[in-house]
C-alpha cells in the first residue's frame, strides 16, 4: 500500500508500506446433549472468549468447553466470539414435559397424564399409516394434569398418539383392544 500527496509528486513524497491481513480462524462448536439431565455441552474452539446467549441470557467466557442446562420447552442458543467474521452457532432445543398414560391396550377411553404447568395441550391420533384420524385440544388446570380421551370410534389396531404444547412434546404408540 502507497501513501502520496495531492498535488505533491510522487518523486517527492510517496510512503511504501506491506500489509498482510491474517483471517480469524472460523467458530468451531461441537454440542453433545444429555436427554438424561437436560443439558447440552458445547466444545468450542477458533476464539479467546466466547458469548453463550440462552434464552435472551448472556454469559461470556474464555474457556473451550461450556454446558447449558436446558428449561422444560424451546431453549435457543446463540454462541459467536464477538467477531462477525468468525460466524455464529445458532440451535434450538426443546425439553419436553414428562408424560404417562394408561391402559395399554385400551379400550373405551385412554387416560393421559401431563407433567407441567401447560394448560392446553393438543392431541392428535394418528393410524401407523401416519393418517390423522382424530385432533382435540385437551384442557388442563395446576390440579388435574390428566385428560381421559374417548376412544369408542377407533378399530382394533395400533394409533400414534401426539401429544403437543408449549413444553410438551411427545409421541407414543398405543393399542386398541
Amino acid at each position: 500500500m502507497c501513501i502520496t500527496a495531492e498535488g505533491v509528486n510522487r518523486s517527492e513524497f510517496e510512503r511504501c508500506f506491506e500489509v498482510n491481513i491474517n483471517d480469524a480462524d472460523p467458530l468451531t462448536v461441537f454440542a453433545s446433549k444429555n436427554q438424561d439431565q437436560e443439558l447440552v455441552t458445547f466444545q468450542l474452539s477458533g476464539g479467546k472468549v466466547y458469548d453463550v446467549i440462552h434464552n435472551g441470557v448472556r454469559t461470556q467466557s474464555a474457556r473451550s468447553s461450556q454446558s447449558v442446562q436446558l428449561k422444560k420447552g424451546v431453549n435457543t442458543v446463540k454462541i459467536s466470539t464477538g467477531l462477525e467474521c468468525q460466524g455464529v452457532f445458532e440451535e434450538q432445543y426443546f425439553v419436553s414435559e414428562n408424560i404417562a398414560y394408561s391402559p395399554n391396550p385400551f379400550n373405551e377411553k385412554l387416560n393421559l397424564f401431563i407433567g407441567g404447568t401447560d394448560t392446553e395441550v393438543k392431541i392428535e391420533i394418528f393410524s401407523t399409516e401416519g393418517r390423522l384420524i382424530n385432533s382435540l385440544i385437551g384442557n388442563l388446570s395446576l390440579n388435574n394434569r390428566s385428560i381421559s380421551v374417548n376412544t369408542q370410534n377407533l378399530n382394533m389396531g395400533s394409533y400414534i398418539i401426539k401429544l403437543t404444547g408449549k413444553t410438551v412434546k411427545q409421541s407414543f404408540i398405543a393399542l386398541k383392544k
